[in-house]
């Protein structure tokens, strides 16, 4: 917890200043460590490519998943480019949709490929306690970026009855050299 407002409650979001700077030593830190697994990787020239995971937890109040509509999008985070993709998982710490009959569904993907990993994904945040969601499409699995892409959750259907939680997305993957790139 930071203890201060991190975002702007607009569409789309923004960070404030105390968002931009967390945002810019998160930045910092991706890139030290880069920097050391490079490092390493040169110290063990015959090594296979390093194993990733990186976690983004988003804390989201009630009012904001009750204002959250068909199609709108949270920016997760970044794979970078060469990232083959083995798993996503979707987790929600708590019910999300306390209705006797939830909505609340979610896609997972990157940009311009809303649904790449998940689609309509209907059991995570709509019972009591925690839940998840470790499925991925076939076209998901061992998808590799050749850019740096964006992660986002996309809200495929509204909570009926929203409930104060938080949404986790973990993406495993590992990466690969990118044509053209420089060691």
């Amino acid at each position: 917890q930071v203890g201060t407002v991190l975002l702007v409650r607009s569409r789309p979001l923004r960070p404030t200043t105390a968002g931009r700077l967390l945002i810019k030593h998160a930045v910092q830190l991706r890139l030290l460590r880069s920097d050391l697994e490079n490092d390493l990787h040169e110290l063990t020239p015959g090594a296979s490519a390093q194993k990733e995971e990186d976690r983004i937890s988003i804390a989201v109040n009630a009012d904001s998943i009750a204002t959250w509509a068909l199609n709108d999008v949270i920016n997760v985070g970044w794979l970078p480019a060469g990232a083959v993709v083995q798993g996503v998982v979707l987790k929600a710490a708590s019910q999300l949709d306390g209705n006797g009959s939830p909505t609340l569904t979610f896609d997972v993907g990157v940009g311009g490929s809303a649904a790449l990993f998940k689609s309509a994904i209907s059991t995570v945040g709509r019972s009591a306690g925690a839940s998840a969601d470790s499925t991925i499409t076939a076209a998901g699995l061992l998808y590799k970026t050749t850019v740096r892409s964006l992660v986002t959750v996309t809200v495929h259907a509204a909570a009926a009855t929203a409930i104060a939680g938080t949404v986790e997305v973990a993406v495993d993957y590992y990466v690969e050299d990118v044509a053209g790139s420089a060691p």
